[in-house]
């Protein structure tokens, strides 16, 4: 696992976005997880989605780097105003990874 992060914030996020790609096709990926928290009305929402990478070809056929696919997992919980001083945000997090993990071992197998 090569953990990388891109900002959604940052100056140019196509190039960004297409350094990430680089940098995973070199590293081997070949899954994208992205985690989201944003509030939504009185809702606080974290989300979390992977996505197969896949082989984008070029005019010729052949392989020439990487594309996103659909998400093939996603998770999310949304947290009312309310509730935000209840909960532990660390807990969350490492329920919705549990989440995506037991799920990636369950589609190795088949």
């Amino acid at each position: 696992m090569h953990p990388t992060t891109a900002s959604s914030q940052q100056i140019a996020p196509q190039a960004a976005g297409h350094a990430l790609l680089v940098q995973a096709d070199k590293l081997g990926c070949r899954t994208l997880v992205e985690t989201a928290v944003f509030a939504e009305a009185d809702t606080l929402v974290l989300r979390l989605r992977a996505y197969p990478l896949l082989p984008q070809l070029g005019d010729a056929g052949s392989v020439v780097g990487l594309r996103i696919g659909t998400p093939s997992f996603v998770t999310q919980r949304e947290v009312p105003a309310a509730a935000l001083l209840r909960i532990r945000p660390e807990l969350l997090a490492a329920q919705m990874a549990a989440e995506y993990v037991q799920g990636d071992s369950q589609r190795e197998r088949r």
